[in-house]
């Protein structure tokens, strides 16, 4: 158990847990920027005040769901039921290491990039899509008159 609670404090796996919640709560926020522009929000003080008492609600909802107190244990767990003890020392020895240290600390950076890479590739495959997009309406429109 010791070497498992060793790989967490070595990685940044609570503060990529804190980033989740982070991420979540950013959504609630969007949601109630949103949602605070509906007509029915904007002239109603009662739809104002059960709004707030949603998005409240909300991020109590994700405080717990997201505490780290509360999921520790399932990620020993994880950790364990992947990981021999042998490979967890062997892992650990390495992220003490310089070159760990340095992959951990640049880790999230290299997942912002991937993430750029990815939506990149998702806009190419969208403005691929449009003009098949396009000929399908048209076709099914077609069959549609026929």
């Amino acid at each position: 158990m010791s070497e498992a609670k060793l790989y967490i404090e070595l990685t940044d796996l609570p503060e990529t847990f804190e980033r989740s919640k982070n991420l979540t709560k950013d959504n609630i926020k969007a949601a109630e920027v949103k949602l605070l522009k509906l007509p029915l929000v904007v002239s109603n003080d009662k739809a104002k005040i059960a709004l707030n008492k949603y998005i409240a609600q909300a991020n109590i909802a994700a405080n717990e769901a997201y505490s780290w107190k509360e999921v520790e244990e399932e990620f020993i767990k994880a950790i364990l039921g992947v990981y021999s003890y042998e490979e967890l020392k062997n892992i650990n020895k390495w992220l003490s290491s310089k070159y760990g240290v340095s992959f951990i600390k640049k880790q999230q950076l290299f997942f912002d990039e991937n993430m750029r890479i990815l939506n990149n590739v998702a806009k190419v495959f969208q403005l691929k899509m449009k003009p098949l997009q396009k000929e399908m309406n048209a076709k099914l429109t077609e069959l549609g008159n026929k």
